[in-house]
């Protein structure tokens, strides 16, 4: 009778097993395939529009997502982030542009442009 009585309940165990193992295999997957959704600079970022004290930021990417621009006085203090706004340029590449405002003349800036979580370019200006 012991075996009888502990055959459902190790059924019960290999059904948890099974299930748990099932849902861990879909959580896998979908982070293995997270870098392929990782967006990609298609236009490298340029200057636009600039003004006494502002200048835009542009570039174009092929993945949805958020875009940033992060800027300062030296590389190591880019401590400014503005939120870019986001146009589609086709079924699958997309223009973010960002204006920063508050300039100083005569002063170089650095800044790089961020998607959601990756770093996707540092440069330089002299405004």
């Amino acid at each position: 009778m012991g075996k009888t009585s502990s055959q459902p309940v190790d059924l019960l165990r290999f059904s948890i097993f099974k299930k748990s193992f099932f849902y861990s295999s879909i959580l896998l997957g979908i982070f293995s395939l997270m870098p392929l959704m990782a967006q990609t600079i298609v236009v490298k970022p340029y200057l636009q529009n600039a003004g006494p004290n502002e200048m835009t930021i542009m570039w174009e990417v092929d993945g949805t997502g958020d875009g940033f621009v992060e800027w300062g006085l030296t590389p190591f203090d880019l401590f400014n982030t503005l939120t870019s706004t986001v146009l589609n340029s086709d079924e699958n590449n997309f223009i973010h542009t960002a204006k920063i405002t508050d300039l100083q003349s005569q002063t170089k800036y650095y800044y790089r442009v961020k998607s959601d979580a990756q770093i996707l370019s540092n440069l330089e200006i002299k405004f």
